[in-house]
């Protein structure tokens, strides 16, 4: 029996290691409170056992020949039996405390539970057998990469994407097989991910065969590192995606082609309307009465504001039906003012106009307001005002506060009378109300040192004729 247990008893209840004393054959003399939380038992009951009670069945011949083997200290590792049944790993170093003639007295057992080590080891054996499964069967191209581009590592995919064998690839580095054109643009995405400048990277690049076929892929590149941080390979997935370039390209040449087409017809849909513009000024020059040839002018001037839009979307670079309204406002200001022939007396344009892009429903009403208020402030603002330099302020841009558009258009002439402020006497007025209706807006109207349409109003819904046709034949 070990001599002195209770001198060891203060120094063992601190260790956060469990600690068991028994004797050689194994019948427990005492543990620490560490043990007996590691087990599940108490002290006392644990001094009733032998060390095999706590050894799952498998491991305890296993523990038995380490100790026949060593007569001072072995170490191993072994599952140990919690009270409740379950099982769990320990790291066990066990050793002989012997008397003075050599002669074991007791043997001491220094327990740690390694479950989560064991757990993590387990993990990462199935993750690693996972991983091989996956890189070999999955329909992607897969290699690891080193960072002098060679090739460690490929599955068949890849062999069969590049037409070469396994063999053929690892003994060649991976550059070689780039596109010629490609290669600097892969090398520096390279570069950043080995420094960590970037995580990962995608890239569309060219590759060729061994039949010296040219085709496209999609690379897809993450860093490998080494336990100390270190990057030290790639991941590489491709994908051939020849097929679908090939397709995007068909699908790109058929977009311009189609809209080569619609611009074509904004082009012959402006001619037209120039046509019936000219037109009505013909017929304009055989009336005498200057009432009927200013409605004839007035007509005139409503056509070319809905054909200026549709030369704008013949010269657009934006979007297909969407216009730069802006530069819209500022064409057809300029036109009004050289239409109704002010040269004597110019009109100095004030115009606030944000980049806004719009879609032809809301463009046209816009733009035919614009119109009819412009043309009532050139033909009446200033008739009896001689000593006011005529100005047209308009200003169109973002509402500040919420997803709406604000148009502002203002004069500084003799303002409109109560009459014709408050009804729809003019054609004009009525239009505008009209159009105001059209866009689901709203029109304030005032008349402080001249005449001020304030329309708010949020951008129509635009649906896609284009789009609708083609899903109606497919």
């Amino acid at each position: 029996m070990c001599s002195d247990p209770q001198n060891l008893k203060q120094f063992l209840d601190i260790l956060p290691l469990g600690v068991i004393l028994a004797e050689p054959q194994g019948d427990i003399l005492t543990a620490n409170p560490a043990s007996a939380k590691l087990t599940g038992y108490t002290v006392a009951e644990l001094q009733k056992l032998n060390t095999d009670n706590l050894s799952h069945p498998n491991d305890v011949f296993k523990e038995k020949l380490e100790r026949q083997r060593c007569n001072t200290h072995y170490q191993m590792e072994k599952r140990f039996k919690h009270r409740d049944g379950h099982s769990f790993w320990v790291d066990l170093t066990g050793i002989y405390l012997k008397d003075a003639q050599g002669q074991p007295q007791c043997l001491m057992l220094l327990v740690q539970d390694i479950s989560d080590r064991k757990y993590a080891e387990t993990v990462f054996v199935e993750n690693e057998r996972r991983f091989r499964q996956i890189f070999e069967e999955v329909p992607v191209g897969m290699a690891i990469i080193g960072f002098n581009h060679r090739l460690l590592r490929v599955n068949h995919t890849l062999c069969d994407i590049l037409g070469y064998s396994e063999a053929e690839l690892l003994s060649r580095p991976f550059d070689v097989l780039t596109h010629p054109e490609d290669a600097m643009q892969d090398a520096l995405l390279a570069k950043q991910l080995y420094y960590g400048r970037i995580p990962h990277y995608q890239v569309e690049k060219r590759c060729i065969r061994k039949d010296q076929q040219v085709i496209w892929v999609l690379l897809t590149a993450y860093v490998l590192r080494n336990d100390k941080g270190k990057a030290i390979n790639s991941l590489a997935m491709i994908r051939d995606i020849t097929k679908q370039k090939l397709a995007e390209a068909a699908i790109q040449h058929d977009l311009q082609r189609k809209e080569l087409c619609i611009k074509e017809v904004h082009h012959r849909v402006k001619n037209n309307l120039h046509v019936i513009a000219n037109l009505l000024e013909l017929q304009a020059q055989t009336i005498d009465d200057p009432q009927i040839t200013a409605l004839f002018y007035d007509s005139q001037n409503r056509i070319y504001a809905m054909s200026l839009i549709h030369e704008q979307l013949y010269h657009s670079n934006h979007q297909l039906g969407q216009i730069e309204f802006a530069s819209y406002l500022q064409n057809l200001v300029d036109n009004l003012c050289m239409s109704y022939g002010l040269y004597q007396r110019p009109v100095r344009q004030k115009l606030e106009l944000e980049t806004i892009t719009l879609n032809t429903e809301t463009a046209v009403p816009c733009g035919l307001i614009v119109n009819e208020v412009v043309t009532n402030s050139l033909k009446y603002a200033w008739r009896d005002l001689t000593n006011v330099q005529p100005e047209i302020y308009i200003s169109f841009k973002k509402h500040p506060s919420q997803n709406q558009l604000e148009l502002i258009i203002r004069d500084n002439g003799i303002g409109l009378s109560p009459e014709h402020q408050n009804t729809d006497k003019t054609l004009g007025l009525r239009l505008v109300r009209m159009l105001v209706r059209q866009l689901d807006g709203t029109l304030e109207i005032k008349n402080d040192a001249g005449t001020q349409f304030k329309i708010t109003f949020t951008e129509l819904a635009y649906r896609d004729r284009l789009q609708l046709y083609e899903g109606s034949n497919s």
